[in-house]
């Protein structure tokens, strides 16, 4: 009977946490509540059940904010205009488009016209998949493409493709294709390849050679891809590889020298980069001189590293990754930090649906306030203006501000207060 109280009483408060206003109950990192006069925060089992007064979580299979839902992110995502959950379902529309797949149907509708099938059995689709218009049967048995009022038709794909003047392929024994003044072939492919157009001249028998040139640029393999020489006239710019991935030279456009990976180098107008005992050490700078931005970043065992950018009007922003311990952001405004890094890249997806169920500790900063969380707001400190508060789960808490201190003590029941006149 006392279980039925407590799960009622918790039900209780969920559902009320909205309606209580500037008020905290700390039982971290079991259940944590704090609100304020527009915002309120609810966690229960650390971060795993989360409600707030922007969000909702069950982390990780599910989240939702005022934009969007996730569900077993990256699995599942819904917006207004797109959902998925892949591979089996996936959902977009506009003005004009829409489309809805649940495998193996599909569904859409392209301005007035409409379409759909069942894969693999039968299909018609209108602006899917790179074509104006597909039909397929029994597929990969038949299928039929449209792009530019251009037939294409396939049997056993990709076997026998047939484009009445256009393509005639027997794959991988014989392929041409022309296409508005160009002609491709290929001979028992990948090995005998042949390409003429008005900019482009292509002969190849791989891997022994592949011979590629234009009006102003000639590209010449042996052993391709390992031994191939480049010669660009535009730039100008001329680049050897011998053997590719190891040796690289290049000069022109830019400079590149590779000894792979004991060292590469490569320097250009607007960006270079330098590697040292690859993934031991990399450097890297890139600019934008329209836009005034610049970005130089290093790297440690690819993972680690820091990055330094200049954004506009001398904001700045640096990072600082050491994988899988440490990750730090700091901003001309904001400086936030969390232990460990176990997720290495950035990405907004897992920063709200995985990262709150890794992170151990974390901490942010700004001119006006700061804060420390530990092991799901089980010890925090908090500073907002000249008030501090530091607090361990329901057991204790300190508080200092301007004219006071209080110490409290089991969900400060017990207080302990001290003015100070003047």
């Amino acid at each position: 009977m006392r279980y039925r109280h407590i799960i009622l009483s918790c039900i209780i408060f969920v559902i009320c946490t909205p309606t209580l206003y500037c008020f905290e109950i700390n039982l971290a990192p079991f259940m944590y509540y704090s609100s304020s006069e527009d915002q309120f925060e609810f966690s229960a089992l650390g971060p795993i059940f989360e409600v707030t007064s922007s969000n909702i979580a069950l982390r990780p299979l599910f989240y939702r904010d005022k934009t969007h839902i996730d569900i077993l992110y990256p699995l599942g995502k819904c917006t207004h205009s797109r959902s998925r959950f892949s591979p089996i379902f996936r959902y977009e529309k506009d003005d004009e488009h829409m489309s809805f797949d649940l495998f193996p149907f599909f569904y859409g509708r392209d301005e007035d016209k409409r379409y759909g099938g069942i894969f693999p059995l039968y299909g018609h689709l209108k602006n899917r998949f790179g074509f104006d218009e597909a039909r397929f049967i029994l597929w990969p048995l038949y299928s039929k493409s449209t792009n530019d009022n251009v037939s294409t038709y396939t049997l056993l794909w990709p076997i026998f493709t047939y484009s009445k003047g256009y393509k005639f392929k027997v794959f991988p024994i014989y392929g041409q294709e022309k296409w508005k003044g160009e002609i491709t072939q290929y001979l028992l492919w990948p090995i005998f390849h042949h390409k003429r157009s008005s900019e482009e001249q292509i002969d190849a028998m791989l891997p022994l050679f592949f011979y590629n040139r234009g009006h102003l640029y000639k590209n010449i393999s042996i052993l391709w891809p390992f031994f191939t020489y480049n010669k660009d006239l535009n730039y100008p710019h001329v680049s050897m590889d011998c053997p590719w991935p190891i040796i690289r030279f290049a000069s022109g456009a830019y400079e590149e020298l590779r000894i792979f990976p004991l060292y590469w180098e490569k320097q250009g107008p607007s960006y270079n980069m330098k590697s040292i005992l690859w993934p031991i050490y990399r450097k890297e700078y890139s600019a934008d001189i329209v836009l005034g931005r610049f970005t130089e970043k290093k790297q440690i065992l690819i993972l680690s590293g820091t990055t330094h950018k200049m954004i506009r009007d001398g904001d700045k922003i640096d990072t600082l990754s050491v994988w899988p311990i440490l990750y730090s952001y700091k901003s001309t405004t904001y400086h936030s930090w969390h232990i460990p890094n176990i997720i290495p890249f950035s990405d907004e997806g897992f920063k709200l649906n995985w990262e709150p169920l890794l992170i151990l500790i974390s901490a942010s900063k700004t001119e006006q306030s700061s804060s420390i969380d530990i092991l799901w707001h089980t010890i925090s400190y908090k500073r907002k203006g000249s008030t501090r508060k530091l607090s361990f789960s329901f057991i204790f808490s300190y508080e200092k501000g301007a004219k006071y201190r209080q110490l409290g003590l089991l969900f400060d029941q017990l207080r302990f207060r001290w003015e100070r006149q003047g």
